[in-house]
């Protein structure tokens, strides 16, 4: 049931690709080992001045994307961590940004909170698309 929501800080004039999405719902679902139909991407575009740091201009400002990521179940710590290295790349490639821009944010597990057409999302199952 991978979630991912992306919000991508766009670099100025630029555009996002129509198969975006499609194109991260792949890539994270071949980290993820997932079958077909169970991983779920959002994009949005932040403009350029949406987006600060503190206490550097604006020209100097990386754009970075943020990826927030909710599965069913959570996974231990060392599983975790190979894997955000493994998705922060496979996104990166796709973003076309470097892997230190791709940050995620890994909510807590869904199942339980998460639902589908009214259907709730219970530890161990994966909900059908």
């Amino acid at each position: 049931m991978p979630i991912l929501d992306v919000t991508l800080v766009l670099r100025d004039g630029e555009t996002l690709a129509p198969d975006l999405a499609q194109q991260l719902s792949d890539a994270a679902g071949r980290v993820f080992g997932a079958a077909a139909g169970t991983v779920w991407v959002a994009v949005r575009a932040l403009p350029p001045e949406r987006y600060a740091e503190n206490a550097v201009a604006r020209a100097d400002t990386p754009q970075p994307a943020f990826v927030r990521v909710i599965k069913a179940e959570d996974d231990p710590a060392t599983v975790r961590a190979a894997e955000a290295a493994a998705l922060s790349a496979a996104l990166a490639a796709r973003l076309g940004r470097a892997a230190a821009l791709v940050h995620l944010i890994y909510e807590p597990a869904g199942a339980g909170r998460v639902a589908f057409g009214g259907r709730l999302v219970q530890a161990g199952a994966a909900p059908s698309s």
